[in-house]
């Protein structure tokens, strides 16, 4: 397979997009992708990384995680917080062992279940806030579940959060 080298998104000589990043990084991967496109990199000081939008790219991310990406380099960083046998971060015989327990609890007929934790969890987040923030961004993918997340903060808090629509 072909190595395909996304364009990069221009930053600092040195830093190149960290600053951009840390300051506002929906700002920074919005401006990538109207820039560039869908898929596009940045530089975080030494580091580049990769930014995929869209449900398209991501199923290729997702898809591809044991086969043509190598999870097990990407995910070093996790070994002294979980050990050597994380599987995700483990080599490919690891991954496949562990996979097979973890894959059932991330079938789809339980999503929606999570999906309503993840809801409660966020809004029992957000209602710890001392003053509401300038500004709430919902960038959920699917945009049912955006709007209905955005109706419930709206409902609860009074705030009214932003949600990105179209490409």
């Amino acid at each position: 397979m072909a190595q395909y080298n996304p364009p990069f998104l221009p930053g600092l000589p040195v830093l190149g997009n960290a600053l951009d990043f840390s300051r506002d990084a929906n700002a920074l991967l919005w401006r990538g992708y109207q820039e560039l496109g869908p898929i596009f990199s940045i530089r975080l000081v030494n580091k580049p990384a990769a930014v995929l939008v869209g449900p398209e790219n991501l199923k290729f991310f997702f898809e591809q995680t044991d086969q043509t990406l190598s999870m097990e380099e990407v995910y070093q960083f996790l070994k002294p917080m979980f050990g050597e046998k994380i599987f995700f971060a483990s080599g490919p015989e690891v991954y496949q062992q562990q996979r097979a327990i973890m894959l059932p609890a991330f079938a789809a007929r339980r999503m929606p279940a999570y999906l309503q934790a993840m809801r409660k969890e966020v809004l029992a987040w957000l209602v710890g806030f001392n003053r509401p923030p300038r500004k709430t961004f919902i960038v959920h993918g699917e945009p049912e579940a955006a709007t209905s997340l955005a109706g419930k903060i709206r409902g609860r808090l009074g705030w009214e959060p932003c949600q990105r629509t179209g490409r």
